[in-house]
């Protein structure tokens, strides 16, 4: 029980259980089955991004490029097939905004790992010159008129839930990409060694050194793994909106960040878990999507979710403070024992 309540996961559970409990009994629509299609529906490109950022944070580094390497690599890919007579296929599709990503993401990697630039200071300079490479070389127009691959994948569904009043909702196959990608950083986290590598540089990258770790190599793939999902999340999201729009995912870098510390992934680096992202994505999505259940003006949910992450971040440091008062009375212990046998 000691180290369940040691686990910031279980606060937020607490806090999502409560506010799960609290809207769905103002409003029991919150519970029904649609919605819930609905609530997974909307954060299944939200979690994409979240992992990648997770993946960086825990790393001890930072990346606000994602928005401007997810809006590129689509767009670019999209531009090769409209132009192409739709030719290609869904795969291809997603290949090449992966590689596309894959490559802007190492551009940050080759510059925070080889030069030791500051991370907030690289992924800010390339978000702009990302930005500018799109709407100087590409443009800002949108493109509505996809391969009929893709729109054939937004519609298709794994399964079809009709709720009391007959209404019928597609849960959607694209959400297989969030499960995979969820479960592929799972493993690499906690079962490889590059995993622990990464835990190793985000609490110390001094001492991961001295314990064997490429620090270089590790942020070099850390960077490329975050513009590779960034890519696989702007692909998802092109699909669910069903159109290539550039301008849809400015500003999405602090919201995918408030949610990648909300679930407790510390900014500082060195501790985080995937069931904890979760969590984070979960209550994200609640006060995204539900505040109007409950009669209240969507203008709120940011409000909401900056008072949520204020209290959080409290809830946090009371813990750190009381752990460091045990610490303290323990080496109090420890030389008041030493002065008896001296």
């Amino acid at each position: 029980m000691k180290k369940i309540l040691a686990k910031n996961e279980f606060y937020l559970f607490t806090i999502l259980f409560v506010i799960c409990m609290t809207i769905g009994g103002m409003n029991s629509v919150f519970f029904s089955l649609g919605n819930m299609v609905d609530l997974l529906r909307t954060a299944i490109p939200y979690g994409i991004f979240a992992i990648g950022i997770m993946i960086v944070i825990v790393s001890g580094g930072i990346d606000i490029s994602f928005p401007a390497i997810a809006t590129l690599s689509t767009y670019v890919t999209l531009l090769v097939f409209t132009n192409g007579n739709n030719e290609g296929n869904l795969l291809l599709f997603f290949l090449i905004s992966c590689l596309i990503g894959l490559l802007l993401g190492l551009v940050n990697g080759f510059f925070i790992a080889l030069f030791d630039f500051p991370p907030l200071i690289v992924t800010l300079a390339t978000q702009s010159i990302y930005y500018g490479i799109q709407y100087t070389f590409f443009g800002s127009k949108r493109l509505t008129f996809l391969p009929e691959y893709i729109n054939a994948f937004s519609k298709a569904g794994l399964f079809t839930v009709v709720d009391e009043n007959g209404m019928s909702y597609i849960f959607p196959v694209y959400f297989l990409i969030l499960a995979f990608v969820l479960l592929l950083a799972f493993l690499v986290l906690r079962y490889t060694f590059a995993g622990r590598g990464i835990f190793a540089i985000g609490g110390s990258k001094s001492s991961a050194v001295r314990v064997g770790f490429n620090v270089k190599l590790l942020q070099f793939l850390v960077y490329g793994a975050s513009g590779t999902i960034a890519a696989l999340g702007g692909a998802v999201y092109t699909i669910m909106i069903r159109q290539g729009n550039p301008a849809s995912l400015i500003g999405l870098e602090m919201t995918i960040i408030s949610i990648v510390v909300l679930g407790g992934i510390d900014i500082n680096g060195g501790k985080g878990s995937i069931f904890g992202l979760i969590l984070g994505l979960a209550f994200f999505t609640v006060i995204n999507n539900s505040l109007i259940l409950v009669e209240i003006s969507s203008y709120w949910k940011t409000l909401v979710l900056g008072i949520a992450m204020y209290l959080y971040a409290a809830v946090i440091a009371y813990k750190g403070k009381i752990r460091d008062k045990q610490v303290h009375e323990i080496d109090g212990q420890d030389l008041q024992k030493k002065g008896r046998k001296c």
